[in-house]
């Protein structure tokens, strides 16, 4: 899974470096493993992810 984050690259981690201050409306774009690709408003639905 590749997620936007805040500032700075090859980061290691899980839904703690995820962000919504790069689009307006507020959210941010998730790639998933098969291609496809979700954006996330709220942190209900980043946790509703598989993070494991």
């Amino acid at each position: 899974m590749l997620f936007e984050t805040k500032a700075g690259w090859n980061q290691h981690g899980g839904a703690e470096l995820f962000t919504v201050d790069n689009h307006d409306p507020k959210g941010g774009c998730v790639l998933l493993n098969d291609g496809t690709v979700k954006f996330i408003r709220t942190e209900g639905e980043l946790y509703r992810l598989r993070w494991k």
